[in-house]
C-alpha cells in the first residue's frame, strides 16, 4: 500500500496516528481508520498551532487521510 505521508518525518502523536491509520486501510477496518483520522486532524491542529508544522502540508495531510473515508 502506498504511503504518501512518511510518518518517520512527524513529531508528537501524529507519527502513532498516521501508523494505526495506515494498519486500519490495509485491514479495512473502517472504524478504526475514522478514529485515527479524528486523531490525525488534532494531531495536525496542535502542530499547525505550534508552529511545528506547515500549515499547506497540514491541510494536504487533512485531505488525504479524509479522503479515504468510506
Amino acid at each position: 500500500m502506498e504511503r504518501p505521508f512518511d510518518p518517520k518525518k512527524y513529531t508528537d502523536f501524529l507519527p502513532e496516528d498516521m501508523e494505526q491509520a495506515y494498519d486500519a486501510l490495509e485491514k479495512k477496518d473502517r472504524m478504526n481508520y475514522r478514529i485515527a483520522v479524528i486523531h490525525i486532524t488534532e494531531d495536525v491542529k496542535y502542530l499547525i498551532k505550534n508552529e511545528e508544522l506547515d500549515p499547506e502540508e497540514g491541510e494536504r495531510i487533512k485531505e488525504y487521510f479524509w479522503g479515504q473515508v468510506e
